[in-house]
């Protein structure tokens, strides 16, 4: 089983992300004055919740995959225990969003640009935007707990990126959307900070953020279930989620211990090539220089090596073996009689 509690518990998380969408793209135009510092809360509370819930329920299925693993002894993963990690994560974010909410409350600031008349009409643009006493305190101190969750979903998603459990089929699917999320969240935080005053990028920006990650999320999650049981007419087994098991540590070691002993044969063996090829270039001096002495004018040194050397069944071959060639002196120029004689 995947856990579908956890699932549901992601897919609420995605869905209060996705309205946030909506409401941060409110203005002056649909929310008065007063009640927008109520927006400004609300918006920081859905998408903190939000990113909580959905990230947090992953963040429990790689946390206990990890501790599955890392345990001695091998005991099925009760949904308490994921639950646990859900709840405790949402208490915290609503007890920091409680003390933000109390201690230093949300307000509104505006902030004029520069006047445009047109026809005796002249048009004051004015952008609202949310503030409070130490505001990037207050927002350093909330990425900041964000950004330990998302360092820790990472490398827990990394270190179980070759454990298949049968308890939470789709383990790698979620590794998947971990690296996603905190992909795009790295990339979001630090540009929203620096465009904050240009209101129409910051709410793309945040929008395309919010959309791509929760979209992504939701397909790599549900989309391989979908497909899995549309394939088997409803029927779904445990091993269509986890797909085929990746080779364990041991073998991996041994893997590396066989490549590094193979690569250190074949410098062995580069290395005897090249005696060997020295060695051929000595005797090659060696055979020239008997060829240039002062040997009979009618016999010829002809180098011919061991592996090819024909045998020798008369009397007009006479060999000299060396540790890698054969000399075999043949009559160039002379038949038999008169070789006979002349050696006479």
């Amino acid at each position: 089983m995947s856990q579908p509690g956890m699932n549901n518990t992601t897919l609420v998380g995605c869905i209060l992300c996705l309205a946030c969408v909506y409401t941060l793209g409110l203005d002056g135009n649909y929310v008065s004055v007063d009640l927008y510092p109520v927006m400004c809360q609300l918006n920081a509370g859905m998408l903190s919740l939000g990113f909580t819930v959905a990230y947090g329920s992953m963040f429990a299925k790689i946390w206990c995959i990890h501790r599955s693993t890392t345990a001695k002894k091998k005991e099925p993963i009760p949904a308490w225990k994921l639950y646990s990690v859900v709840i405790f994560l949402a208490v915290i974010d609503i007890v920091y969003l409680i003390c933000w909410a109390i201690l230093s409350p949300m307000r509104h600031t505006q902030r004029e640009f520069t006047r445009i008349t047109r026809e005796d009409i002249e048009t004051i643009p004015v952008l609202y935007q949310c503030d409070c006493d130490n505001f990037y305190i207050w927002l350093g101190i909330l990425y900041g707990m964000k950004g330990v969750l998302l360092l820790l979903g990472i490398f827990l998603a990394y270190d179980t990126r070759n454990i298949r459990l049968k308890d939470i089929n789709d383990s790698r699917y979620v590794g998947m959307s971990i690296y996603n999320v905190v992909v795009l969240c790295c990339i979001t935080a630090p540009v929203v900070l620096l465009i904050n005053s240009e209101q129409n990028p910051t709410y793309a920006f945040k929008s395309l953020t919010i959309l791509v990650c929760t979209i992504l999320t939701m397909a790599l999650i549900f989309l391989p279930k979908v497909m899995a049981i549309r394939k088997n007419n409803g029927f779904i087994e445990s091993n269509e989620l986890t797909g085929p098991s990746p080779p364990s540590k041991e073998e991996e070691e041994r893997h590396k211990f066989l490549v590094t002993d193979n690569e250190q044969i074949k410098k062995q063996l580069h290395q005897k090539d090249e005696e060997i090829s020295d060695l051929q270039s000595r005797l090659d001096a060696c055979l020239l220089t008997l060829q240039h002495s002062d040997s009979p004018p009618s016999q010829t040194y002809v180098p011919i090596p061991l592996s090819r050397a024909p045998p020798i069944a008369s009397a007009e071959n006479s060999m000299i073996t060396s540790p890698s060639f054969t000399l075999v002196a043949r009559n160039l120029h002379f038949d038999d009689e008169e070789f006979s004689e002349t050696y006479i």
